[in-house]
């Protein structure tokens, strides 16, 4: 029997589960011949019923491992897949929702150079549990790459990214860690012989050790 036969009578009841395993059996080689376009096809004829279909179909034209990358389409499927998860609250979904988003943000930030769409995915990302996604809501804000009508100063924009970075740190992007110890030790040799240095130096040894763990 094929390593597909499990799945064979789901496939045939149109079982979106089964479309999504296929389609990795095919991309991945596993069980049977690598087939990059039988993936394509069965992730393609779940993709509006299931999240992780659309979310392969765009890691599929994203990264290039499988095939010469293709933007435009890896952003309709990521783009598509988090816009189903805007008012989907499920725990088990929040990764792949989360992660769509992530990369939406992601072309949208770096290839697009739409900042302020990025920052709203970016946000959605994080608050889906992706670290990385506030890690660049912060970084957008600490280059005033979006204008914020409720940042009156350049310090306000800094503080905002030190609250996203803060965020991204609590969901265990190292990252942002190190950013911060950056931005307090930084802050703190700006204010050496105040009262405030030590604070400063504080945060910033407090960061850099979480910066380091693993």
């Amino acid at each position: 029997r094929s390593t597909l036969f499990p799945y064979t009578t789901l496939f045939r009841s149109r079982d979106k589960d089964a479309f999504n395993y296929i389609g990795l059996m095919y991309q991945r080689g596993n069980g049977v011949e690598q087939d990059i376009q039988k993936a394509i096809d069965s992730f393609s004829k779940a993709f509006n019923d299931d999240p992780y279909c659309g979310y392969n179909l765009g890691i599929l034209f994203y990264d290039g491992i499988y095939l010469a990358p293709h933007i435009d389409t890896a952003f309709y499927y990521f783009q598509n897949t988090a816009k189903k998860g805007k008012n989907n609250k499920a725990k088990n979904l929040n990764e792949v929702y989360g992660k769509s988003s992530y990369y939406t943000g992601l072309i949208l930030l770096n290839n697009y150079k739409n900042y302020s769409e990025a920052l709203n995915y970016f946000i959605d990302a994080g608050n889906r549990g992706i670290g990385e996604g506030f890690h660049n809501c912060g970084w957008i804000y600490e280059n005033r790459k979006v204008t914020d009508n409720s940042l009156k100063w350049d310090i306000s924009y800094q503080n905002k990214a030190v609250e996203f970075y803060e965020k991204a740190v609590k969901l265990g992007y190292s990252d942002s860690a190190f950013r911060l110890y950056e931005y307090f030790l930084e802050l703190g040799k700006r204010n050496i012989g105040s009262e405030g240095d030590y604070y400063y130096f504080d945060k910033a040894d407090y960061y850099y050790k979480k910066s380091q763990r693993k």
